[in-house]
């Protein structure tokens, strides 16, 4: 291993003190770094509260090409202004994030117990454990990329376990300091009536302008890099993903990684939607020792996004177009193809790719920051397909498919979409998972 350089963040100006803005200590410290080069360690204060209202494109760590480079937080919190994200990683390699927490300065959500349930208003009654909040809560404000306004109820169910329940909010009325009423025009009556007890269930509701907010992305983002590993890190709460890994390589490790409500916080919520969103990865990649709880959406959700056939040019050549891409997944010469009819869900054809021929075409006005789009392909196989070979055939290489994937000694308390091959040890879990494609 090449000799690590070691800058202290107070050598730049962080303080630490829990209050003031180190945003821009923190941008001293990673231009530093890009200029020393080689193997460098960005080492924090320990066990410190640290205030980040700062960031370049909204991201407190902004790394576009940087390679060596290890963040140790040494136990430190780092606490968030709602605008910023904590990580945006493109095109790294051999990353390390270890030993750090990661929280907002204004709560995502806000905790409360069920007071009253009136399906003729639908509405429901909320007491809050923070009275203070009671004012600043409502309905969806469409700003920032917001996506589905909901807050989470704890239900009791089968097993012994807590089913967390989407609850929509339309609006919110302030009945008295701490005591709100929630309305949701959705049809959910039947089962808070029949499962939800006054004085006792635990309901999560969202904040506007922070909740539900895509902003300029997930609290982490690893995206096209080689070899990467976050240890010993806590997310408390996120506005939406809390991580997102997209197109990397080589081997991306999670070990001691943990999205869960703060302990002794009372919080329902933690991260708004999913805890680890695994896309289109080429990268082996391991989940070791991780907690996953009170979450949004997935615990894991480990996937890839598919294309469909739109023209046949020969029986060995087609073109195809990904369908809903988040984010664009390339064919590669020498990938395998995986053709599936859609109409019986079987297997069609299995052929190497020989040739890869992308198509330009503009990117859409985007109206929203999540508005579809990806360019076509023509792949060249290896020989032909022979039998039903059509337009309308999905098609995926089995090698971006997150191939390698190993969730080992975690806790998931929460729904796992798992469309890839993965191996499961000794995790436990009280959740749903959804194995499909």
């Amino acid at each position: 291993m090449p000799k690590r350089t070691v800058l202290l963040a107070e050598d730049f100006g962080l303080l630490a003190d829990g209050t003031s803005d180190d945003g821009r200590a923190i941008q001293r410290l990673l231009a530093r770094a890009k200029q020393v080069g080689g193997s460098v360690e960005l080492r924090f204060p320990k066990d410190k509260v640290i205030c980040v209202k700062s960031g370049v494109e909204r991201y407190a760590f902004l790394l576009n090409e940087v390679n060596n480079l290890r963040i140790d937080g040494q136990g430190s919190e780092f606490r968030l202004t709602p605008e910023l994200r904590f990580l945006r990683a493109v095109g790294c390699s051999n990353l390390e994030v270890v030993n750090l927490k990661v929280d907002f300065l204004s709560q995502p959500t806000v905790a409360g117990t069920l007071a009253k349930v009136d399906p003729k208003a639908k509405a429901i009654e909320v007491k809050l454990d923070q009275p203070a909040m009671a004012g600043k809560l409502g309905g969806p404000t469409g700003e920032d990329g917001e996506q589905a306004f909901f807050g989470m109820i704890q239900l009791e169910s089968s097993y012994d376990t807590r089913k967390l329940f989407h609850y929509y909010v339309d609006r919110v009325e302030v009945l008295s300091p701490g005591l709100v009423r929630v309305f949701n025009e959705k049809p959910v009556w039947k089962t808070l009536k029949q499962h939800g007890k006054p004085g006792q269930t635990r309901i999560g509701l969202p904040v506007p302008g922070v909740a539900h907010r895509y902003g300029p992305g997930p609290l982490f983002l690893i995206d096209g890099c080689r070899n990467a590993l976050v240890s010993r890190v806590d997310v408390w709460s996120a506005p939406w993903f809390s991580f997102v890994l997209r197109r990397n390589e080589g081997q991306v490790t999670f070990r001691h990684v943990n999205v869960q409500p703060k302990l002794g916080s009372g919080k329902v919520l933690s991260s708004c939607r999913d805890a680890i969103h695994a896309k289109g990865n080429r990268a082996s990649l391991l989940f070791e020792d991780c907690v996953l709880s009170g979450l949004g959406d997935d615990a894991f959700n480990l996937s890839t996004h598919c294309s469909r056939v739109t023209a046949i040019e020969a029986p060995n050549r087609i073109t195809v177009a990904q369908q809903f891409p988040l984010v664009h997944i390339p064919f590669r010469v020498g990938d395998t193809l995986i053709l599936m009819d859609p109409e019986n869900n079987r297997k069609l054809a299995q052929r190497t790719i020989r040739a890869v021929n992308t198509i330009p075409s503009p990117r859409p006005p985007r109206a929203k920051p999540l508005a579809p789009w990806a360019p076509c392909s023509v792949l060249t196989l290896d020989r032909p397909v022979s039998e039903g070979l059509r337009t309308g055939l999905v098609a995926w290489s089995r090698e971006s498919a997150n191939p390698k994937s190993v969730i080992r000694r975690c806790v998931i308390r929460r729904s796992c979409r798992l469309q890839t091959n993965t191996l499961i040890e000794e995790c436990d879990v009280q959740a749903l998972l959804w194995f499909y494609g």
